[in-house]
C-alpha cells in the first residue's frame, strides 16, 4: 500500500478531495487500484507491488487546481507527504523537459533556472524539516516554484526540416506526396 499525509492550514487534514485522483505507472498510464482518504492519509492500493505515482488536482494556491502527480515511489509502510513528493515530481520534470527539450545549457541567470534553483532549494528543506507543518510550508513553495520555473522554461524549438528535390524529371518523389512544405520566404505552406 502507497499512503500519503496531507495537510491543511489548520494541521493533518480532516478531508480531502480525491476528485479525478488516479495510479499510473511509469509510462504515465493509468492502473487499476483503489485510493480513499481516511485519518489524515491518502491511502492507495493496487495488486502489485511495482512503484507507481498518484495524480490529482491538487490546490496549487495562486495557480489554482491543477492535475499534477508524484514520482513513482515504492510501496513502504510510513505514508509519504504530499506535497513533498508533488514537488519532487515537478523539480524533476523541469530536467526532464530541459534535456527533451535541448536546453540544458541554459544559463543559471535565466529566470527559469533561478526559480528551479529556488524550487530545489525549498524541497530539500522541505525533506530536512523535522515538523510536518514547516515540512508542508517549504514543500508548497518548492512546488509553486517548480511550477513557474517550468512555465518560464523556453518553447522548444520546432523541427526544421530540410529537402532537396531534383525537378529535372518533372516528378516529386513519392515520399513528400501529402505533406506541407514551408518555404522560409513565404508565410503559406505549399501543399505537394
Amino acid at each position: 500500500m502507497l499512503r500519503f499525509s496531507v495537510y491543511d492550514q489548520d494541521g493533518p487534514a480532516r478531508e480531502w478531495s480525491l476528485h479525478h485522483a488516479c495510479l499510473v505507472d511509469q509510462d504515465d498510464r493509468v492502473i487499476p487500484g483503489t485510493i480513499r482518504f481516511r485519518d489524515g492519509c491518502i491511502e492507495c492500493s493496487v495488486s502489485s507491488q511495482r512503484a507507481i505515482g498518484l495524480r490529482l488536482l491538487y490546490d496549487t494556491g495562486k495557480m489554482g487546481s491543477l492535475a499534477i502527480q508524484t514520482c513513482l515511489l515504492p510501496h513502504r509502510d510510513r505514508p509519504y507527504q504530499l506535497s513533498v513528493e508533488l514537488a519532487r515530481h515537478r523539480i524533476a520534470t523541469f530536467l526532464v523537459k530541459s534535456e527533451e527539450w535541448q536546453m540544458l545549457d541554459l544559463s543559471m541567470e535565466h529566470p527559469a533556472m533561478r526559480q528551479w534553483e529556488e524550487a530545489r532549494q525549498a524541497l530539500t528543506k522541505a525533506l530536512v524539516a523535522r515538523d510536518p507543518a514547516v515540512a508542508e510550508e517549504h514543500a508548497r513553495h518548492a512546488l509553486t516554484l517548480g511550477i513557474e520555473a517550468s512555465e518560464r522554461l523556453p518553447p522548444p524549438p520546432t523541427p526544421r526540416f530540410s529537402c532537396t528535390v531534383a525537378i529535372s524529371s518533372g516528378r516529386r518523389p513519392p515520399a513528400l506526396w501529402g505533406s506541407v512544405l514551408t518555404h522560409p520566404r513565404r508565410e503559406r505552406p505549399s501543399r505537394s
